[in-house]
């Protein structure tokens, strides 16, 4: 047996490389060396198995190491005892063993979790952030709408049904109007001052993308004979037009509170 430690020492070849080469615990490798079989596995195949990878990996004639194991089976008919005593540490050679040859498998698989755990939390962040972000345009119902101190505050006020004006919108935190009127198709914006009545700022026939830009004043009536047809922006902020189906006056006024 002390052929294969011959070989092996002369070519210069370190035990620990050809464990990890053959997938055959270093452990078992010195007991076939030293002809030490009570540090082997009980089943006979897989002894034989291991003795043989590891002649073949030598270019070492195998026949007679197998040989001289089956001989040392019959001749110590004792050592089932000592094969006992090892058992937990075969056991654990098993393990490492096993380690050995699916380290990289299980790394590869920790990474994977990790990545897919990463991912997971970046998408649940996203949605939250989405779910809790203010909803900027303003909708076509009673409400106030504040940004912040800096930013002008809107006051939609109900009106009753034989009223004039279909929307009355009161903008404090500002001091003056800043209006901007994009057409998405042909529709025609009429613009008074002061009241419903009052002086024409404007009387204006928009064809689609046209735009109209109106800034300076404190009070103003807009008529849009097609609102839905309509992008009104007021001050900044955006008021849908895109619901009303029909002729409307829109009412903005800057007050102060």
């Amino acid at each position: 047996m002390n052929q294969l430690k011959e070989i092996r020492e002369t070519s210069f070849l370190d035990l620990n490389e050809i464990s990890d080469h053959l997938s055959i615990p270093i452990l078992y490798l010195n007991a076939i060396e030293e002809g030490n079989f009570a540090h082997l596995p009980q089943e006979k195949e897989i002894i034989e198995s291991y003795i043989i990878s590891y002649s073949e990996f030598l270019e070492v004639d195998a026949y007679p190491i197998i040989l001289a194991y089956r001989q040392s089976q019959i001749s110590d008919p004792m050592l089932s005892p000592r094969r006992r005593k090892n058992t937990s540490a075969h056991k654990r050679m098993d393990w490492k063993s096993f380690f050995l040859t699916y380290r990289y498998y299980l790394l590869a698989s920790i990474v994977c979790f990790i990545l897919i755990f990463i991912a997971w939390f970046v998408i649940s962040s996203s949605s939250s952030v989405e779910s809790n972000s203010p909803n900027i345009p303003i909708q076509n119902t009673t409400a106030t709408v504040s940004q912040n101190k800096e930013r002008p505050v809107f006051s939609l006020q109900k009106t009753t049904e034989d009223s004039a004006v279909g929307e009355t919108w009161y903008i404090s935190q500002a001091n003056e109007i800043r209006l901007e009127i994009e057409s998405l198709g042909n529709v025609n914006v009429r613009i008074s001052e002061d009241n419903l009545k009052g002086k024409t700022v404007a009387n204006k026939e928009l064809v689609k993308s046209q735009s109209f830009d109106l800034n300076g004043k404190k009070w103003l009536f807009i008529h849009l004979d097609d609102p839905s047809k309509t992008n009104l922006k007021v001050n900044g902020v955006v008021i849908d037009t895109m619901s009303q189906k029909k002729e409307t006056t829109y009412e903005f006024k800057v007050v102060s509170y």
